[in-house]
């Protein structure tokens, strides 16, 4: 029964990893900083995406090569948005204390121009919300679990 409770502790008392290129949490700066990098490669990817589109509908330039070069872009265009929902905009918003569904925002056009300067303007800890509480774990006589063997 005891190690019923040691294992609950340790868990709630589980840090995840923190280090530079994926923080859980990040400022203000760096988050203009990588959402500015991140929307220039993605520009410079649909770019080179709808070039590689023009290429491949003429039929004396559609080749192997064009057709693979669209399928990388587009990989590579997914790895963008990932990177910058989960590592940036997620990041950001756990930053200011604010839910991680307000990401979904920036899939709708012109609330994500207004999304990405609320997160940009708004100071760390703005709701209330703290990374460094830790919730306590149940007393055993709260706790079910413990109720289920005796």
């Amino acid at each position: 029964m005891d190690d019923h409770v040691t294992l609950n502790e340790s868990l709630l008392h589980q840090k995840t990893s923190d280090d530079g290129m994926l923080p859980r949490n990040i400022g203000r700066i760096a988050f203009l900083w990588r959402y500015a990098l991140l929307m220039f490669l993605l520009a410079m990817i649909s770019i080179g995406a709808k070039i590689a589109v023009r290429r491949s509908l003429d039929p004396d330039t559609r080749t192997v090569g064009v057709i693979l070069g669209e399928i990388t872009l587009i990989i590579a265009m997914l790895y963008f948005v990932y990177y910058l929902v989960r590592y940036v905009l997620l990041a950001r918003a756990r930053d200011i204390g604010i839910h991680g569904a307000f990401t979904l925002l920036m899939f709708v056009p012109y609330l994500n121009l207004a999304y990405g300067f609320f997160l940009l303007l708004v100071p760390a800890n703005s709701f209330g919300r703290r990374e460094h509480e830790v919730i306590e774990p149940a007393t055993t006589s709260e706790n079910p679990m413990t109720d289920v063997g005796e």
